[in-house]
């Protein structure tokens, strides 16, 4: 099933990147837009209240990467009964895909991968037979589908903000490795987890670039599975307990 579920989303990206190649190679289109402003004409006594402006139809389509900064350590319950410290603060890449059928309405989706920096455990932080140290990370792979409402700052549609709500599935994954103090880290657990999230969001763009917050709840999600190198493993990991990715992402993106 995880074979499959990283094929699919492979699928998805191929099918991104060649609609994105597809959008390119089109011919622009320009059409007539009328805006609102109240320039002065010169060598007259008017205003002009309207003018006609060309607009592309590729504004109909945008395309950004981004990177992203995350927090909000969502795991400690899971840390605690591994007694180990979990990753508090994350780095990410992705992209969006949207589309603007209308001046204030906008809809697409978004793929990301995060990761949640290294933390170590130093021995005699939790209670142990024998000092060990640990050493945690997790990774997260996300996509999502989103609609929403745009709003301009400016006349020109070039600056401006969006606010926005969607679904979307994360696969993430926890890595638990120790070692006696001195002596090489040995993987000894790897969380896995299927999961579903609603993420809403406001994302601030500049021209070509964009600031965004997004912030995922936790939807519902799969039995988590635990996979250990122990000889005889055993999970400390309550049953309800689920491996979360990371709720809140800020990130800086820039049009393609």
């Amino acid at each position: 099933m995880k074979r499959n579920l990283k094929l699919a989303l492979a699928a998805v990206c191929l099918c991104s990147l060649s609609a994105f190649s597809g959008l390119k190679a089109q011919e622009v289109v320009t059409e007539e837009v009328i805006v609102e402003t109240d320039e002065y004409v010169e060598g007259t006594d008017e205003y002009v209240d309207e003018v006609v402006e060309k607009k592309s139809t590729s504004d109909f389509f945008n395309v950004e990467g981004y990177y992203s900064y995350l927090t909000m350590n969502p795991n400690k319950a899971i840390g605690d009964a591994l007694g180990a410290n979990m990753p508090e603060h994350g780095i990410g890449v992705g992209f969006r895909w949207m589309v603007n059928p209308t001046k204030h309405f906008l809809f697409g989706y978004n793929f990301g991968f995060s990761y949640g920096l290294r933390t170590y455990t130093e021995p005699g932080t939790y209670t142990e037979p024998i000092p060990i140290s640990k050493r945690t990370f997790t990774h997260n792979i996300n996509v999502d589908v989103f609609f929403g409402a745009k709003l301009y700052f400016t006349k020109n549609l070039k600056n401006g903000m969006d606010i926005f709500g969607g679904f979307g599935y994360d696969y993430g994954e926890l890595h638990l490795s120790q070692a006696e103090p001195g002596f090489a880290m040995v993987e000894r657990q790897k969380i896995i987890q299927h999961a579903f999230y609603v993420p809403v969001g406001i994302r601030f763009f500049f021209g070509d670039m964009s600031i965004a917050a997004t912030y995922r709840w936790r939807a519902f999600d799969m039995d988590m599975t635990v996979e250990s190198m122990l000889s005889q493993p055993i999970s400390r990991i309550p049953a309800n307990e689920t491996l979360n990715l990371f709720p809140l992402e800020i990130s800086i993106g820039l049009k393609f």
